[in-house]
């Protein structure tokens, strides 16, 4: 079975409208009986915009802002709605939106979409949640007997306890450092999506505003959220220079509002010229003059034409940010090299302005077949 199965245009556009559908169902139990129209409508945009921001809304909240009146649910709304950047940091993006609608990266394989939606065909059976929950379980003198299920029993097997409550009760001492906050392993095995039923989605985006909102707004802080000390510096050229980004979310989320992880998919520029055998040492070792001018000429093309040819991009995930789920890893990583990176060889560099991870400077590809022993002297 594949990793993964791309999504049709009706098929988004039904998550979208199961979406909706899930709104609607919450207005309902929210609102008040015998609430006039125009308050009824002013919750349902309320409990819109606090699920485009990742909030819930409760009943409590809707009843203290009714009793308000009106304008406290307005200004409530007009609140949600509010840019979490600067009106320094709208400006740089604004630019960066239109820069980047002009590079027009990867028109064909997104066939005029923002977006693409893979559904995540492989469910995890040993998560990494299950695994340092495992331990630390046995260590206190339990047993997981169903992880699934949450159910585990004392070494000699004779009492059978929930997992969540034993977690719950010793929650005080299971603290650990995750994604730029303090978390413990009771939330952890709440958020663990490995005993989710739910259908998952990796969601593949070229759009400018799901890159910038890359740590904004999202359950998981880094130096890259908008008051982050490196989102100044990179984020825009992340966007202008053609970074693609994949969300993990659940089915209710096609909006992606709330994800639970994001993984930033980086273009990597080859340095060698455009040569059909650059890569063969020996080639290069009998004519010297002709790799160096192939080199030179490729590099003021470069200088004339600054725009990037998709052939000469190899794109690479980055860490995963969020909550750990390897099949959203494998399904990226086979999408990226299925889609992006197919036949491509060489020595590729991290372009100039993007954000640099560990040991991500450079990315050597040897070609898969064996070349011809005569070379023709071509440059394309």
């Amino acid at each position: 079975m594949s990793l993964y199965k791309r999504l049709t245009s009706e098929q988004v556009q039904k998550l979208h409208n199961d979406f909706m559908r899930l709104i609607d169902k919450a207005c309902v139990t929210l609102t008040p009986e015998n609430t006039p129209t125009v308050l009824a409508d002013y919750i349902k945009s309320l409990v819109l915009a606090a699920s485009r921001k990742g909030q819930k809304t409760t009943k409590s909240d809707i009843a203290a802002l009714l009793q308000k009146g009106p304008a406290a649910l307005y200004q409530k709304i007009e609140e949600l709605k509010e840019s979490p950047f600067t009106e320094w940091q709208e400006k740089k993006l604004s630019k960066a939106f239109k820069n980047r609608e002009e590079l027009n990266d990867h028109d064909a394989l997104f066939k005029g979409q923002k977006r693409l939606y893979l559904k995540v065909n492989q469910k995890e059976t040993d998560s990494y949640a299950q695994k340092e929950i495992s331990v630390y379980l046995q260590i206190k003198g339990y047993k997981i007997t169903d992880y699934l299920a949450g159910y585990a029993t004392d070494k000699d097997e004779k009492q059978t306890f929930k997992i969540g409550k034993l977690l719950k009760d010793d929650e005080d001492s299971s603290f650990f450092w995750r994604n730029g906050k303090l978390s413990t392993l009771y939330s952890l095995f709440c958020e663990d999506l490995s005993r989710s039923r739910k259908d998952m989605y990796a969601v593949i985006s070229r759009d400018p505003r799901d890159i910038a909102y890359m740590s904004t707004n999202r359950k998981w802080k880094n130096c890259m959220t908008s008051s982050g000390s490196n989102f100044n510096d990179y984020a825009y050229n992340e966007i202008e220079k053609g970074t693609l980004i994949a969300y993990l979310i659940s089915k209710d989320d096609p909006e992606v509002n709330a994800p639970l992880a994001r993984t930033l998919i980086k273009p990597f520029r080859r340095e060698a010229p455009l040569h059909p055998y650059w890569d063969d040492v020996e080639y290069r070792s009998k004519h010297p003059f002709a790799a160096a001018f192939g080199r030179v000429s490729v590099r003021i093309d470069r200088c004339i034409n600054p725009v990037f040819k998709e052939d000469e991009l190899l794109y690479k995930p980055t860490l995963i940010q969020g909550l750990p789920y390897d099949s959203f890893k494998k399904v990226v990583a086979a999408f990226a090299e299925e889609h992006l990176n197919a036949g491509k060889h060489g020595t590729f560099t991290r372009i100039k302005g993007l954000y640099p991870t560990l040991n991500d400077d450079n990315i050597v590809r040897e070609p898969k077949s064996e070349l011809p022993p005569q070379h023709p002297l071509v440059y394309q």
